[in-house]
């Protein structure tokens, strides 16, 4: 049951990147991801987000440079985010590592735009999915 929350806390969210497009979006900060966002997963490696989970907590990201951010829940647990953002005219990808004790994920993703982020996740448990972030604020 241990790991299976694990996974859960990260179903939707860390690698691999999704085909999603920012159309005109310039982001030169990692000030860009810092707010509250929604995880929404599978555990189908496939590029798409089908028969999509939606996480019961939430993820708040806060820039700490330029490029880099860090994350935790919005209430409780224990698990950390680490994450960088790397952009290049209008697109952007962000690579994101989870910890927790023992338990490691990570995300590879795009940002398809100010409220949204798409991308897949592996974990140590030999698990992968693809996952939507959704900002609510």
């Amino acid at each position: 049951m241990r790991l299976r929350h694990k996974l859960v806390l990260f179903g939707a969210v860390v690698l691999g990147v999704a085909g999603a497009v920012a159309q005109g979006l310039k982001v030169s900060s990692a000030s860009a991801l810092d707010g509250i966002w929604v995880p929404h997963f599978d555990r189908q490696l496939d590029g798409a987000v089908k028969d999509a989970e939606t996480a019961t907590y939430n993820i708040v990201f806060k820039s700490q440079d330029g490029s880099s951010f860090v994350g935790k829940y919005a209430y409780g647990g224990t698990g950390t985010y680490q994450g960088t953002l790397f952009s290049a005219g209008t697109t952007s990808v962000i690579s994101v590592t989870y910890k927790s004790g023992d338990y490691y994920a990570v995300w590879a993703a795009k940002l398809v735009s100010r409220n949204e982020i798409v991308g897949t996740w592996h974990d140590v448990a030999g698990q992968s999915g693809d996952f939507r972030l959704i900002r609510t604020r």
